[in-house]
């Protein structure tokens, strides 16, 4: 058992889990034994000598926040020299607060932030870019330490960075963080990107992304990710620094932001075997006008997307694999997509494939309380997909099929409603269950209840061990194949109970 030690809280700390300086760890002063110590002129003074078990995070896991002991370095010429002038001092310090006042600083040459810093920019101050310079803000490196390791605790928040598109159409990323830990960007406008990225993290761990926009981009394909996410593969995906040891992104909240007119909001286009981007979280944002997928997830696990808008978005969320690997643990829930450009036949609410019948790539999947209207092909679809979960969507007016399971397995389709879909007659109905073709191992142990639809299509012969029930059903239930092991009972189908 460890002894006793007196601890004195003289400067906030931060835990390597918390990584924030707004989320200290809590000091328990109960079973603490009190001692008094005597000061000037009679008063007195009391300190708590607290056991080591009484803190939330040991000693050992935790650090000083230097950016949080009143160090602020006030920007003091509207240059991207100056800017770096302070952002040098605060490093030399150990950390501390560059505050830009407000006004426009034009950027010539790429900028470098420490570990322990905060880079603060008044409300009306415009850091624009200068120069064809093809980034404006990177952490220091080293260049030799891999994993999450060169840097760590950096805060960026306020103002404005205008990558100046119109002046400088050039690829260009805003800010990249690589080889880093604990990132916080927040209650910032990110604009006029041309070509790659508004925000990269690369090789990033423990990161927040909050509050901020993300608008205008150019010159970018439908693939390029305003925010991306990826591994430090080669130069080629991060040209700043390396080691290029495949590090992926780990532990990532985005939450509260706006992106509009780009390629695809956030994700990745690049991916290796046996590597995966983990614990992404995306809540609470608004997606509109992305001429690709608002959210394109490559060889990701444990994802949450919750409680999102899209309009005027090409996709909604896509999820698949490029290195085709196994991909799995994904919640997406709550979410809403309406006038999703309808006038393209392939565009698509969420999609989420998983590559073929073999491998069914992507597991484990639960697609509930969402809302999708105005696509022009299908709302939702799941292609070889296994262990899903389709529960109470809303899903109308789409160009396809209302939700198609297609060739996946193990799947719980309930408590959905989906009507006046297929108006462009490039799907089979309001619901879809398994393909126009195919073996009836390609969709088996399907569980559909307790949904309401105007039509529905089963090929009995593409499909296997099909629980179909509890069903109402106003239009028609369509069928093909020859039924074999399906049970089909208790539904109400146009007008008609059939028991």
């Amino acid at each position: 058992m460890k002894k006793p030690v007196l601890v004195l809280l003289l400067i906030p700390f931060i835990s390597k889990a918390q990584c924030f300086p707004s989320n200290p760890p809590q000091v328990t002063t109960e079973n603490a034994e009190v001692i008094t110590l005597s000061g000037k002129a009679g008063n007195a003074t009391q300190v708590y000598k607290i056991p080591i078990t009484s803190l939330t995070a040991s000693l050992d896991d935790t650090i000083v926040a230097k950016a949080s002991q009143n160090k602020v370095f006030t920007v003091n010429a509207y240059t991207g020299t100056a800017i770096q002038k302070a952002l040098d001092s605060a490093n030399l310090q150990g950390g501390g607060e560059v505050y830009a006042p407000d006004g426009i600083y034009l950027i010539g040459t790429i900028l470098t932030i420490g570990s322990n810093t905060k880079l603060a920019l008044a409300p009306n101050a415009i850091f624009r870019r200068n120069a064809t310079i093809n980034a404006m803000l990177i952490n220091k490196y080293n260049g030799t330490t891999g994993g999450y390791g060169q840097a760590t605790n950096i805060e960026i928040t306020g103002g404005t960075w205008d990558l100046n598109k119109s002046k400088f159409p050039t690829n260009v990323t805003g800010i990249a963080t690589g080889h880093a830990s604990c990132i916080y960007i927040h209650n910032t406008k990110i604009i006029n990107c041309y070509g790659w990225h508004f925000i990269e993290l690369n090789a990033t761990q423990n990161a927040i992304i909050k509050n901020v926009i993300f608008k205008e981009m150019s010159g970018a394909a439908t693939s390029q990710e305003m925010m991306q996410f990826d591994l430090m593969v080669t130069s080629g995906v991060f040209p700043w620094f390396g080691p290029y040891d495949n590090t992926p992104c780990d532990n990532i909240l985005v939450e509260g932001c706006l992106f509009e007119n780009g390629g695809a909001a956030i994700g990745s286009h690049s991916s290796k075997l046996n590597y995966w981007h983990t614990n992404i979280k995306i809540n609470n944002c608004h997606f509109k006008g992305m001429q690709g997928a608002a959210i394109k997830l490559y060889d990701y696990q444990q994802v949450s997307i919750t409680n999102n808008t899209f309009t005027d978005c090409w996709q909604g969320i896509y999820a698949s694999t490029i290195a085709k690997q196994t991909c799995k643990d994904y919640i997406i829930s709550g979410n809403i997509m309406k006038n999703m450009k309808s006038a393209d036949l392939q565009s698509r609410g969420i999609y989420i494939a998983g590559i073929n019948t073999t491998a069914r790539y992507l597991k484990d999947i639960t697609l509930s309380n969402n809302i999708i209207k105005d696509c022009g092909r299908h709302g939702i679809g799941t292609d070889y997909c296994e262990n899903v979960i389709i529960n109470n969507n809303q899903v109308s007016n789409n160009g396809g099929t209302g939700i198609w399971l297609y060739r996946s397995s193990t799947v719980v389709a309930k408590g959905n409603v989906c009507f006046n879909n297929n108006f462009k007659s490039v799907g089979v109905g309001d619901f879809g269950i398994g393909a126009t073709s195919g073996v009836s191992t390609d969709a088996q142990h399907i569980l559909f209840s307790d949904n309401q639809a105007g039509t529905v299509y089963c090929n009995y012969g593409a499909t296997n061990r099909l629980i179909f029930t509890n069903n109402i059903i106003t239009g028609t239930f369509s069928t093909a194949g020859t039924k074999a092991n399906h049970r089909v009972f208790n539904n109400y189908i146009a007008g008609v109970w059939a028991p």
